[in-house]
């Protein structure tokens, strides 16, 4: 529309000079007006900086968490009350995400560490989790992270965190099949996926051994008694006893 006014200004100048006309001061300027004024186009703001993800909201004590808090207090007490209510928190937090049973979760951590943060394999993995510093490191990155991962293994809740989320990402990597997503936990996702391309059939049932000791251990905790209102009484009293 602008375009097709500013033309007509420039005509209307012409036609009007061809004729001598002379213009008083307002007329002219309208004309030139509308002869110089280019058109414009409209523009959509930007925003300087996207929003920021929004981080993992603390997660209440619910049924899961305080089953969880009671097996910790049973079979890790070393951890600390502090550490314990934490990682249990932390572990069904990341496990909902995942979608997993944090039960199961539960069970690797025993399988894999005996709840023994300290714990160090003849291959250098560490932890409650027994995941290699080379392993921690590229699920940092993963998670944006920029911690060296001499310090992730120095949080036992940071390294569970990554754990729980590398267990799915293995999962959805092996097509939902959880017991091959075990298998590639313990061996490395390169072997299994090796072995399920060949269908290589005995080094998958020499594999196969670990997920069957993660599935009686997840029996064990689930027969557990669950945690009702009493036993944490006792054990928030036990615990002001003790500081």
């Amino acid at each position: 529309m602008r375009a097709a006014l500013s033309k007509l200004g420039w005509r209307l100048l012409a036609a009007l000079g061809a004729r001598g006309v002379h213009l008083p001061g307002i007329g002219l300027a309208l004309v030139l007006a509308l002869a110089v004024r280019a058109p414009t186009t409209a523009r959509v703001p930007v925003p300087l900086n996207p929003p920021a993800p929004a981080l993992p909201v603390a997660l209440e004590p619910g049924p899961e968490v305080a089953q969880i808090e009671r097996i910790l207090d049973v079979k890790a007490p070393g951890l600390g009350l502090e550490v314990r209510e934490q990682l249990a928190r932390a572990l069904v937090q990341e496990s909902q995400r995942a979608k997993l049973d944090p039960l199961m979760v539960l069970a690797v951590m025993r399988v894999e560490s005996e709840f023994d943060e300290d714990a160090l394999s003849v291959r250098g993995a560490r932890g409650l989790m027994q995941l290699r510093p080379s392993t921690l490191a590229f699920l940092a990155r993963r998670s944006g992270l920029k911690l060296p991962a001499e310090e992730i293994l120095k949080d036992p809740v940071l390294s569970t965190r990554l754990a729980v989320r590398y267990i799915g990402r293995l999962v959805k990597s092996f097509g939902g099949d959880l017991d091959h997503a075990l298998m590639a936990y313990n061996a490395g996702p390169h072997r299994m996926h090796v072995a399920v391309k060949a269908r290589d059939v005995e080094r998958l049932d020499r594999l196969s051994s670990y997920p069957r000791r993660v599935h009686r251990a997840y029996r064990h905790l689930r027969s557990l008694p669950p945690a009702d209102g009493m036993a944490l009484a006792e054990r928030t009293a036990t615990a002001a006893t003790t500081e």
